[in-house]
C-alpha cells in the first residue's frame, strides 16, 4: 500500500525553492526529481515509512559559515506521519501537518493548538493562494484549498 507525500519548499524569504533537484531517501527506496514551479515535489511512497531524508541540489542549499569560512551542505530528516483529518474535532492538528508539509508551518512538532505559530502559518498559506481572505483562521475556503492543495 502507498500513500502520496507532497512537500513545498521554501526559502528563508518565503519564496519557493523551484525548479531545483533534489533526492529523497524513504528506507531503502531513493527518488530524484526537479520541483516544480511552486517549489512542491510528490512521491507514492510506503505507508508504513515513518521518516525520510531530503537532500537539494548543493548549489541551492550551502552556506559559508561566517566564523570559519566552512561551506556546510543542508539536508532534512522529514517526519512522514500520516496527516490527520480535518474533521472539525482535529481540523488544527490535520491543518498543522498538511502547513508543515507544504512549508507554511515551521514547528517540529504538531501540537493542536491554534497559537500565534499556526496563525501565521495559515496567513502566509492563505496570502499564496488569492482570494483567500487572509485572516490566519481556518474558514470554509481556507479548509478546502488546503485539502486541494494537499491532495487530501
Amino acid at each position: 500500500m502507498i500513500k502520496t507525500l507532497k512537500i513545498r519548499l521554501i526559502n528563508d524569504l518565503d519564496q519557493p525553492i523551484k525548479m531545483s533537484k533534489y533526492r529523497l531517501e524513504v528506507g531503502d527506496q531513493k527518488f530524484e526529481g526537479i520541483t516544480n514551479n511552486e517549489g512542491v515535489l510528490q512521491h507514492d511512497i510506503p505507508v508504513g515509512a515513518k521518516t525520510g531524508k531530503l537532500i537539494l541540489d548543493k548549489k541551492l542549499v550551502h552556506r559559508r559559515e561566517n566564523n570559519t569560512g566552512e561551506i556546510r551542505v543542508e539536508n532534512w530528516s522529514i517526519d512522514l506521519q500520516i496527516v490527520d483529518s480535518m474533521t472539525p474535532g482535529d481540523q488544527i492538528a490535520g491543518a498543522q501537518a498538511r502547513l508543515k508539509n507544504l512549508g507554511f508551518f515551521a514547528s517540529k512538532e504538531i501540537h493542536e493548538q491554534h497559537d500565534e505559530q499556526t496563525r501565521r502559518a495559515i496567513q502566509r498559506f492563505q496570502t499564496a493562494h488569492p482570494p483567500l481572505k487572509v485572516t490566519g483562521n481556518i474558514d470554509q475556503e481556507t479548509k478546502k484549498r488546503l485539502e486541494e492543495v494537499y491532495g487530501s
